[in-house]
C-alpha cells in the first residue's frame, strides 16, 4: 500500500481536527486513489473546512473520487443532523 494511502488512514481514525489541512492538500493528488482516499478522511473530519474540497471533489474526473466525497458529504450532514 503507497505510505500516502496509510497515512490518511492514520489520519482518519484519529480524527485530529489539525489534519483537515494536509487531508485537504492530498484532495489534490494526481493520483484519484489518494483524492478518494482524502475526500473519505475528510468525511470522517469534524473541521467544517473541510466542506469546501469535498464540494470541489463533486467535479472531479475520477468517479471514485466523486462517489467518495458525496459519501463523506451525506455522512457529515448525518452526523450534524444529530446534533
Amino acid at each position: 500500500m503507497d505510505l500516502r494511502l496509510k497515512a490518511l488512514a492514520a489520519l482518519t481514525v484519529l480524527h485530529d481536527p489539525r489534519g483537515a489541512g494536509a487531508l485537504a492538500s492530498h484532495s489534490r493528488d494526481r493520483d484519484g486513489r489518494i483524492r478518494a482516499a482524502a475526500a473519505a478522511a475528510l468525511g470522517e473530519s469534524k473541521d467544517p473546512g473541510a466542506l469546501l474540497p469535498l464540494s470541489g471533489a463533486l467535479e472531479d474526473g475520477d468517479l471514485a473520487v466523486r462517489l467518495a466525497a458525496a459519501d463523506a458529504l451525506i455522512r457529515s450532514a448525518s452526523r450534524r443532523s444529530r446534533r
